[in-house]
């Protein structure tokens, strides 16, 4: 039967290629040919798949011998996503004559429950799946997923933590952690999750960036100085594109020159300019300058420069 896999880039050209065999002649085995590669490439394309799915299955199942059961799953994933699931249910009964007392059938009752708002009937078929195998990985995802519709935050961070534990690799689930953690204000632990991303990913500035940005909002100056390195290193993998990271190596060092004040008060000694970095301010804000310049917009390079003059002769006044 068909995989629950991430989509690949396909280019549209190629998927057009066999939209057009199809649309020409009308014959089954365009159908099929449609249905299988967008199947092998992992696109879900869910119009394109009822549209030709359910005329070569209603009309030529026999043809198909027996891979007609992924088309059968293929078209009922697809039908999913639309308003009606009169179409999923009918396929889903064909599927459970056929496959009575399936793992894989009972996890695509349980889609089809998410897909009708039944969110606590799919919790307790993906829960029975689990107890039979706590290590399926389907099951424990679809069951976060069931979690966060209900609003059950809690539970969802535990089941992925428990996920984690199993699957170490899998980027979008350390993804997804740090996102539910950022949501209920933890953001020591969602940039727990980003050391992880980085460790896995060392050359995705995004990564960085993301941690740069929880690490400033956490506050302190120890914490400034940590976010405005992970900017800096964000950008030394991609300068062009990365005004977000410009913006923080800025704000992080005007914070440490504001925090770097109160902290001496009366004293007459002054952070050098080293401890401030006052060239990577000059730097961002250049860099800033130019990209607006270079996107037609010069006007906001001005006023960002305008800003950090404000905030630079604020942070000199407090040091």
């Amino acid at each position: 039967m068909a995989s629950h896999t991430s989509p690949v880039h396909v280019p549209e050209d190629k998927v057009q290629k066999y939209i057009d065999a199809a649309e020409r002649s009308k014959s089954w085995t365009n159908m099929r040919d449609l249905l299988y590669y967008l199947r092998r490439s992992r696109q879900r394309r869910s119009e394109l798949v009822v549209r030709y799915g359910v005329p070569l299955l209603d009309q030529y199942s026999s043809k198909l011998g027996s891979e007609c059961w992924d088309y059968y799953e293929q078209v009922f994933i697809a039908s999913l996503d639309g308003p009606d699931q009169t179409l999923s249910e009918r396929y889903l009964d064909i599927l459970k004559k056929q496959f009575p007392g399936s793992v894989r059938v009972r996890k695509l009752s349980a889609m089809l429950c998410e897909a009708q708002g039944r969110h606590a009937e799919a919790s307790a078929l993906y829960w029975a799946i689990l107890q039979e195998d706590p290590a399926d990985a389907f099951a424990m995802k679809r069951q976060i997923a069931t979690f966060k519709a209900r609003g059950d935050v809690a539970n969802a961070i535990d089941l992925t933590n428990t996920y984690l534990q199993i699957f170490m690799g899998d980027v979008e689930a350390w993804s997804e952690l740090a996102s539910l953690y950022l949501g209920q204000g933890q953001l020591k632990q969602a940039a727990s999750c980003y050391e992880e991303l980085i460790l896995s990913a060392p050359q995705n500035y995004l990564y960085y960036l993301r941690y740069a940005e929880i690490v400033y909002t956490m506050g302190g100056t120890e914490n400034f100085r940590l976010a405005r390195k992970y900017y800096a290193h964000s950008l030394e993998l991609n300068e062009r594109n990365n005004v977000r990271a410009l913006y923080g190596l800025a704000a992080c060092t005007y914070a440490i020159s504001s925090a770097l004040g109160h902290r001496r008060g009366g004293s007459s000694s002054a952070p050098d300019k080293d401890e401030l970095g006052g060239d990577l301010v000059v730097y961002a804000v250049e860099r800033l300058t130019q990209a607006y310049t270079a996107a037609g917009v010069p006007e906001l390079g001005r006023v960002s420069k305008s800003g950090f003059e404000r905030m630079r002769t604020e942070a000199q006044k407090k040091s």
